[in-house]
């Protein structure tokens, strides 16, 4: 039986694997719930911010142009006049002014800071009102815009996990197919005589089309989301982080995805099971990593690493959530994890056919590594037959 043209064993794989990857029940449950978690990301600041104290109650026991000078001093605070303090205070806050003293009253001790507030701004409208000036307007300055470093850290930490999860998610499931279809001995008969270039890359190119899908999706839901949720200027920062997020996402799956193919096809005989631990723990210390550099993105050793293979996988999309990969650092970073893939594809092409053509059930160092190791099983196996005896 003649062995499968690389287009045609390319495309069947291809198409089989993308649909798997992304139009099952299992995966599209898994994306459903990363999709819930972006949106709850998305609006958990709105829902924060609804749900925390309203403008206080101020019950202030003063003359009248105390209180009015109080009013004008905070104009969102609820400021009435009152004699003595309510029976249900709640969250609000009762001030007594008397001969020069400012005394605040409140239901709970907690609201001790809140108190300190208001005390001082009904004491500075007492000040202002004595004196005979107009109560003096408050300002806010800041040094550091803080609201803004932790809106990019939470865009960091979100991006990166993601990116992590679907980096991981698409590799772990490429590394389980090729094991099982090892385990099955779908590499005898037919398929072992296809092209091992169509078979193989029709898997990795799968496994990179559905994780940069996903990634846009994300991208495109976090977005439209902060733009119902009045956010126009943070949506736009997510669809431009999407894009370079989105290759790096390729190139880093490409990379976890011909690395399995090899470890699988050196596992053959049966350590798949094995070599699944090995590989689950090396991604519990990638998450390890990945945690100690959302701690420091600054960090040197982080710029340092972020491009080199394999941990620029991980590292490299912290950089570039955070703005400080420069041009030079992408260059580097990609045409390192480039070679890296282009490496490791031809190493799995040669344990594929190197698998496929020994009867020990598993590819080995001396027969990858042999001259001939890059032939099709079929010529050798025609070789054979002409060397049998009669």
């Amino acid at each position: 039986m003649s062995g499968a043209s690389p287009r045609r064993a390319f495309a069947t794989v291809f198409f089989r694997d993308l649909r798997r990857q992304l139009l099952t029940a299992a995966q599209l449950t898994l994306f459903a719930l990363m999709l819930v978690v972006v949106v709850l990301v998305v609006i958990a600041p709105k829902i924060v911010g609804s749900g925390g104290p309203s403008a206080p109650t101020v019950h202030v026991s003063a003359p009248d142009d105390v209180v009015a000078a109080v009013e004008g001093l905070q104009p969102s605070w609820t400021v009435t006049a009152a004699e003595t303090a309510p029976d249900d205070l709640g969250d609000g806050f009762f001030v007594a002014v008397d001969d020069g003293e400012v005394t605040v009253t409140t239901a709970k001790a907690s609201q001790a800071a809140s108190a300190l507030l208001v005390g001082e701004a009904v004491s500075t409208a007492v000040l202002a009102v004595s004196a005979g000036t107009p109560p003096p307007s408050i300002s806010h300055a800041f040094a550091v815009d803080d609201g803004e470093a932790v809106l990019s850290r939470i865009i960091t930490l979100v991006a990166t996990l993601l990116t992590f999860s679907i980096l991981t998610g698409r590799a772990a499931w490429t590394f389980g197919a090729l094991g099982r279809d090892l385990t099955l001995g779908l590499f005898d008969g037919v398929l072992a005589r296809s092209s091992a270039v169509g078979l193989l890359g029709g898997r990795a190119l799968a496994a990179v089309t559905a994780g940069v899908v996903q990634m846009l999706v994300l991208a495109a839901v976090a977005a439209l989301t902060l733009v119902v949720a009045g956010e126009s200027d943070t949506a736009t920062r997510v669809l431009v982080l999407a894009a370079p997020l989105a290759l790096w996402t390729a190139a880093g799956i490409a990379l976890l995805v011909t690395a399995s193919m090899v470890l699988v096809l050196l596992f053959r005989g049966g350590g798949t099971a094995a070599l699944g631990i090995v590989i689950q723990l090396v991604g519990f210390g990638a998450f390890g990593v990945l945690i100690v550099a959302l701690l420091d993105p600054s960090a040197t050793w982080i710029a340092v690493a972020s491009v080199i293979p394999p941990v620029s996988v991980v590292l490299l999309p912290v950089r570039l959530a955070e703005g400080a990969a420069t041009g030079v650092d992408a260059v580097i970073a990609v045409g390192a994890i480039v070679g890296a893939v282009l490496s490791l594809f031809i190493l799995a092409l040669r344990a594929w056919r190197a698998a496929t053509t020994t009867d020990s059930g598993r590819a080995t160092w001396r027969a990858i590594f042999r001259t001939d190791g890059m032939r099709r099983p079929s010529a050798r196996a025609t070789t054979r037959r002409r060397q049998a005896p009669g």
